[in-house]
């Protein structure tokens, strides 16, 4: 019995590590959609596909523009915006609360 447990026990902790890394992608923005420039809009990303919590999103390149509005959570494992000496944008609009990050070098 104990051998058993065991055994499926390694099996669990192999399966989570093995899979841990593999689902990590870095997600660029290509804000490609010209009819809305949403983080929700998979057009919007190079690889056609919006990041989750274990992606690390990119929106670097100039006059970029990235909305996050309330009808979405926007998620990642991290975040960067504009590293390449250029003017790009991520707005938020939650509601009530709105803001917006610029980053100009």
């Amino acid at each position: 019995m104990c051998k058993v447990s065991l055994r499926c026990l390694w099996i669990v902790l192999w399966l989570l590590f093995a899979t841990s890394n593999v689902l990590a992608s870095d997600i660029w923005w290509s804000d490609a959609n010209a009819s809305n420039h949403l983080w929700s809009t998979p057009d919007n990303w190079w690889q056609l596909t919006v990041p989750v919590i274990s992606d690390d999103a990119y929106v670097n390149r100039a006059t970029y523009h990235c909305e996050i509005d309330s009808s979405v959570t926007a998620l990642c494992n991290m975040l960067e915006v504009g590293y390449d000496h250029t003017s790009c944008f991520l707005d938020m609009n939650v509601g009530l609360r709105s803001g917006s990050i610029t980053k100009s070098i």
